[in-house]
């Protein structure tokens, strides 16, 4: 989110701006969150009503450029026409302005947004043609009115008989990748009418939460010891190489596990950034060493596993001492919103928390206490606790992650330790 805001700020001082960085950064997703950012302050083109989607589709238009586009997609030209003969026709982004000045004539405050995916692709010079003029931010509005290639053949009816422009409604935002080849060709004209934002890989590691639970932890490893191998001294690629989250992504549905991924993916990205480097095998090789090096989450696995058994462990110590263990009714209290409350009351959770992380927590600290009371094993009860946690906590849930999961086990021993040696659950219940 801040991310996002801090664009549509740059964006709205600057009114053109290009997005680059390493490719799978996310940088065209990122290009429609501001612009969803600035229409109405939401970042998830999701989360629209269909109002919202359909101003968002009259407000924002989207092109990539490619070497074949020229300035007759973009501005205007001769198109022929379907019963013969030709015809004078409006490009995209001419027809876009036109749109933005109306929608501007009946106080139309919200901002229009042009996305140029991949900017860098197409020959600029030859694409924007006189509007190098017009796309300057200090010539925005009818200042900045200029004559086109085809102003001759413009209707007198048109609104732009008297030349083309920009209306100061009218925001530019352009993707690039810098490592393309084609870059080093841009026009510096044009280079100094835009606004330049990088966006880093660690930037966009969100993107990964929409993984599997099971995966996120691995692909965040994973992501990063590639990444900092690749900007290290033995590589020295830097930033504009390092590997977007994007990329983990396809683990959703075109590939099944991390080895497909570098296989089909990743590998070949990495073969084309070593091409004509010297030692590029053993660079390569240094690279999936590092992708794979995963020793890092195997021991937080070990360590988790140790937790389980120093659990079961306490737990079996607390039951050789049922003599000083006050006995709880544990099916009635574990269903009471007073236990509930007790809990918070005590501070069990953490208030910084999010709902999903306190939801999380008391499931875990439930199921140990379950191992108090076979009754409570059996789904119908575990299914009325839950709910019983949702009316409390919201119903935001978050599977756990292992280094979550590795924190609840924690907490919820703490709890129960806590819990058992107190022995005032019940008396603080009744008070309450």
């Amino acid at each position: 989110m801040k991310l996002i805001q801090e664009i549509a700020k740059q964006l709205q001082r600057a009114y053109n701006l290009i997005l680059t960085g390493a490719p799978g950064t996310g940088k065209t997703y990122i290009a429609k969150q501001v612009a969803c950012f600035l229409l109405f302050g939401k970042v998830k083109i999701d989360d629209l009503t269909t109002k919202e989607t359909e101003l968002y589709d009259n407000h924002v238009r989207f092109v990539q450029f490619h070497p074949s586009y020229d300035y007759t997609d973009f501005v205007e030209g001769i198109r022929p026409k379907i019963e013969g003969g030709f015809e004078h026709c409006n490009g995209v982004f001419k027809d876009f302005c036109r749109i933005a000045i109306e929608g501007k004539s009946r106080n139309d405050t919200l901002p229009y947004i042009f996305i140029i995916d991949e900017i860098n692709r197409g020959e600029l010079s030859k694409i924007f043609g006189e509007l190098f003029y017009s796309i300057d931010p200090g010539y925005r509005g009818p200042l900045g009115r200029t004559q086109t290639q085809y102003q001759n053949l413009v209707s007198d009816e048109d609104i732009f008989t008297k030349g083309f422009y920009i209306p100061d409604n009218v925001y530019i935002i352009g993707t690039m990748n810098d490592i393309d080849r084609n870059v080093e060709s841009m026009d510096f004209a044009i280079r100094r009418r835009f606004a330049w934002r990088e966006v880093l890989a660690c930037d966009t590691m969100d993107m990964l939460q929409s993984l599997s639970p099971s995966l996120i932890k691995e692909a965040e490893l994973r992501m990063n010891n590639l990444n900092e191998m690749i900007i290290s001294d033995e590589i020295n690629l830097g930033c504009a190489y390092q590997i977007g989250a994007s990329y983990f992504l396809k683990l959703k549905k075109e590939v099944n596990n991390f080895e497909e991924l570098w296989l089909y993916y990743i590998e070949g990205v990495i073969v084309e950034y070593l091409r004509g480097e010297r030692d590029s095998q053993k660079k390569l090789e240094k690279l999936k060493m590092a992708y794979n090096d995963i020793s890092l989450l195997e021991e937080m696995i070990i360590e988790i596993d140790n937790n389980i058994q120093d659990a079961k462990t306490t737990e079996q110590n607390i039951e050789d001492e049922e003599a000083s263990v006050v006995e709880i009714d544990y099916e009635k209290e574990l269903r009471s919103i007073d236990f509930l409350n007790y809990l918070s009351s005590k501070q069990t959770l953490n208030n910084k928390s999010s709902n999903a992380e306190n939801h999380i927590s008391l499931k875990f600290f439930i199921d140990y206490l379950a191992k108090k009371d076979k009754v409570l094993r059996t789904s119908k009860y575990r299914t009325d606790i839950e709910t019983a946690v949702i009316k409390v906590f919201g119903e935001r849930y978050s599977t756990q992650t292992y280094w979550l999961l590795y924190e609840l086990q924690k907490k919820a021993m703490d709890i129960r330790n806590q819990y058992h040696e107190e022995g005032v659950l019940q008396d603080e219940i009744a008070e309450n």
